[in-house]
């Protein structure tokens, strides 16, 4: 039986999953072109949307990340 239940906190650690997934294969790739980071802007604006959803902050500028910087030892949402 699945969880009925997301916290914020659960649903900014698997956005960022996905974006370090994405992150890692185009370095494997090691393309630079014009494609790869349209396609980049690309998931970057479905992670963005997806956040905004769910109420998650977005830190953009200064990061490669649209998300907000990880949390160590603690819990950025109150549950």
């Amino acid at each position: 039986m699945g969880q009925m239940v997301w916290y914020k906190q659960d649903i900014e650690n698997i956005l960022r999953g996905v974006e370090r997934s994405v992150v890692l294969t185009v370095q494997q790739v090691s393309a630079d072109d014009q494609t790869t980071l349209a396609y980049i802007a690309g998931v970057q604006a479905a992670l963005s949307a997806t956040a905004e959803i769910f109420g998650i902050p977005l830190a953009l500028g200064g990061s490669n990340s649209v998300l907000p910087p990880a949390v160590t030892g603690g819990q950025r949402y109150r549950r």
